[in-house]
């Protein structure tokens, strides 16, 4: 299984934690997830930031994710080129769907979709739950 290092998605905060937050959503005929995490400063003065992500597919299933402990997913995937990554990778799949991976340095997940929508960036929040809080307030 092939993996590539993807830029189209904000780089994800790793020092001194990752930190972020989804949830899901089903309506009528539509599912998504909506992903919001703490995206990397290149300096402290910056303010702090959440990038935002709503993954959705087209047919009525939801998309597919799984959050699990990025040592053994690697292990078990063979993918040992990405011991020591952090970021967005993607999965080469022989169907045209979406396969994202999102390494931290403690979990991976996994995000299986048909298509996505980067949104609107958040800023000065405490977390990535309360980013996403208010996103979905809004």
């Amino acid at each position: 299984m092939s993996v590539s290092a993807i830029e189209y998605f904000s780089p994800i905060e790793i020092e001194p934690f990752s930190d972020f937050c989804f949830f899901h959503q089903q309506h009528k005929h539509s599912h998504r997830l909506l992903l919001c995490y703490a995206t990397a400063r290149d300096f402290l003065s910056v303010p702090k930031t959440f990038t935002l992500i709503a993954f959705e597919t087209d047919a009525g299933y939801p998309p597919e994710y799984h959050c699990l402990e990025r040592n053994e997913y690697l292990d078990e995937l063979g993918l040992s080129e990405l011991t020591e990554a952090s970021g967005w990778f993607k999965l080469e799949s022989q169907q045209d769907d979406h396969i994202f991976l999102m390494l931290t340095q403690e979990t991976v997940l996994e995000i299986a979709c048909d298509n996505f929508k980067v949104l609107p960036d958040t800023y000065h929040c405490d977390n990535a739950q309360q980013s996403l809080i208010q996103y979905l307030s809004d």
